[in-house]
């Protein structure tokens, strides 16, 4: 359900105040991510200085996408590309994601239910992620063909650095790795 106020001048929304429940909707920010979200979110304020704040509980959520290991620590690693148009900043940001039950990676390298909160922050320009997702028990890391079991795994996001640990065990023939 949704509700608000909208003022209009110049038959233009000029201020705002209105929130939205979600209850078990699908979303998917790209394809590889479909999640289902139940919260709220509000957003308010001027059409150039607005904020949107809320919780969202990520009611599933299934990432299958299959990972080169290379490949993701060249992405990481290569410097990110400088926009020539400066984007405007419009919106504030304020949004807790609480991973449930339900949040798994099923793919090549990990096969896990993901538990943990984050915090979106920043602005529409300047995003900011923050805090902290962790394996729960029972979770699996496939490394060039060994299944290891996972001890502990987190990733941590510190204004959008993450850092990750991950503790894990297999057996290779006659030796514990």
């Amino acid at each position: 359900s949704a509700r608000g106020d909208f003022r209009l001048k110049d038959f233009a929304v000029n201020e705002m105040e209105t929130s939205v429940d979600l209850e078990e909707v699908s979303y998917a920010i790209n394809p590889d991510l479909p999640a289902t979200l139940t919260g709220t979110l509000a957003l308010f304020g001027k059409r150039n200085n607005a904020q949107l704040t809320g919780d969202l509980d990520v009611v599933r959520l299934k990432y299958t996408k299959p990972v080169t290991l290379d490949a993701f620590i060249q992405n990481v690693r290569s410097p990110r590309l400088a926009r020539d148009d400066k984007p405007t900043e419009w919106l504030r940001l304020s949004v807790g994601l609480n991973a449930g039950p339900d949040v798994r990676i099923d793919n090549n390298l990990m096969r896990a239910n993901i538990l943990g909160k984050l915090k979106i922050e920043g602005t529409n320009v300047n995003p900011l992620l923050q805090g902290t997702l962790e394996t729960a028990d029972g979770a699996q890391f496939f490394f060039r063909g060994t299944l290891f079991s996972v001890n502990r795994g987190w990733l941590k996001f510190s204004d959008n650095e993450p850092t990750f640990d991950l503790s894990a065990q297999a057996q290779v023939r006659n030796y514990r790795v």
